[in-house]
């Protein structure tokens, strides 16, 4: 049996082809978990940029995406960001305005920038 080249080319791509897997895309979850692990070993920008991924994918329910803005504004917040920390917090009670970690860390944060009056408001 005589092959041409192409044919060869053909059976080889092919082979190739099958021995490799496609990636596999990380769900909502899935990323919001990996931000959760980054924060906790202490790489806070990463874990901001995975909390990023996972807010929008828009594959999160409604409470993981409050609990995502909310742990994405303690990464901020231990990186000094307190404005950014704030407005994740702001969003996370958007979402859910019984969010009371998110309410009880920006009514944190505003006092650390001693705006007591407007920590008494919220």
């Amino acid at each position: 049996m005589k092959f041409t080249f192409g044919a060869i080319l053909f059976i080889g791509l092919v082979i190739a082809g099958s021995l490799v897997s496609p990636p596999i895309l990380a769900s909502g979850l899935d990323l919001y978990n990996q931000g959760s692990r980054a924060d906790e070993s202490g790489d806070y920008n990463t874990a901001i940029q995975f909390y990023d991924r996972a807010i929008q994918s828009g594959e999160l329910s409604r409470e993981d995406t409050a609990n995502a803005y909310y742990d994405r504004g303690l990464s901020l917040g231990r990186l000094k960001k307190r404005e950014a920390a704030m407005d994740s917090y702001r969003d996370a009670i958007t979402l859910d305005p019984r969010h009371y970690q998110a309410l009880g860390s920006l009514c944190f944060q505003l006092t650390q920038l001693g705006q007591l009056d407007q920590a008494l408001h919220n």
